[in-house]
């Protein structure tokens, strides 16, 4: 098998030229071609997950594949078996756990074409095609894509398992120390943040510092965006390095703030729970309200 997985377009629509050598499967009596070697043009299509299949007339047959995970974390699988016509009209392909059928798939010899995919709880399994068991232990992992390729063209039958996404290799337990420390961290920087901009805020502008703690949040998940956006790095995790060294940046210019700022005091007439005395402010006395209203 051959996998390239990222193939470069330029536009929607591309042309690979290649040279396919066929001795061996010639040898082997899986095809009957005229000349060993070929060459030819495939089309791949952007944004577009192609997979081509050699059949007893070439390199001629290809279908769209699918590489997403699942979104419960099982496997999925689809099959691909060519049958000759000499050899059987139908053939179902098995997935046995503990002596028990939990999956199958019907093929034809008349339509060669890949099954619908199927998803399957993550284990171990024995591959049977009818009644012939073509593979044992074949282990299905969590989030993998995966095709059973096979051939029943001679008296024995040849089947592959081939991984066309791989599988979750970090469990998503691990995701939770992270949420955790994520959690402690927005709570003690938040609040903090807020009590900071409110009690050192005079008093006709502790809404307006507090709008601009808010702001400068805001001001941050747009410098995210656009950085995911914009796809600066490869993968995720230099991503992840770059918001680490802005935030380390960030706390020492903080630091070194900090050790120059003069802290403001509270006063005392604000910090006390008492009621505010309605008769020391300025205003207008609503006539119509009543105390029954109350």
């Amino acid at each position: 098998m051959w996998a390239d997985l990222n193939v470069k377009t330029n536009g929607s629509v591309m042309r690979l030229s290649y040279t396919a050598d066929f001795t061996k499967c010639d040898m082997k009596l899986y095809t009957n071609l005229q000349q060993d070697t070929k060459d030819s043009i495939i089309i791949v299509k952007e944004s577009t997950a192609s997979s081509w299949v050699i059949t007893p007339e070439g390199l001629n047959y290809h279908y769209d594949d699918k590489v997403d995970k699942s979104r419960n974390g099982n496997s999925i699988v689809r099959g691909l078996i060519y049958i000759a016509p000499s050899k059987s009209n139908s053939a179902t392909l098995k997935f046995n756990r503990n002596g028990e059928t939990v999956n199958w798939m019907s093929f034809t010899s008349t339509t060669f074409r890949p099954s619908n995919l199927q998803e399957l709880q993550p284990n171990k399994y024995d591959i049977y095609l009818d009644n012939t068991k073509l593979q044992q232990d074949v282990e299905f992992k969590p989030g993998g894509v995966y095709t059973v390729m096979g051939a029943y063209i001679r008296e024995d039958i040849t089947t592959h398992t081939i991984t066309v996404t791989t599988p979750n290799s970090i469990h998503m337990m691990w995701l939770l120390p992270q949420y955790i420390i994520i959690t402690m961290a927005e709570v003690m920087y938040s609040v903090t943040g807020l009590q900071f901009a409110f009690t050192q805020a005079p008093k006709s502008m502790k809404s307006l510092l507090q709008a601009g703690w808010l702001l400068t949040v805001a001001f941050g998940n747009l410098i995210v965006v656009i950085i995911s956006e914009v796809s600066i790095f490869d993968r995720p995790a230099y991503e992840s390095f770059l918001y680490a060294g802005l935030m380390l940046l960030i706390m020492v210019v903080f630091t070194v703030m900090s050790l120059f700022y003069k802290y403001v005091e509270i006063p005392d007439d604000e910090s006390s729970n008492g009621d505010i005395a309605l008769e020391n402010k300025d205003g207008n006395v609503n006539i119509a309200y009543k105390e029954d209203e109350k």
